[in-house]
């Protein structure tokens, strides 16, 4: 139904936005927002 490439450490889908994390020198989490949100949500 949908294609997408996510970061390879995605971990979470929640309201919209998928959140990565990335450890290089240090941690940090990532946030995006997924645009067609609601589309995908009525759809599940």
């Amino acid at each position: 139904m949908y294609k997408t490439k996510l970061p390879k450490h995605t971990f979470i889908i929640r309201y919209g936005y998928a959140y990565t994390l990335e450890a290089e020198e240090e941690e940090l989490i990532k946030r995006y927002k997924i645009k067609n949100w609601s589309t995908i949500k009525s759809g599940l």
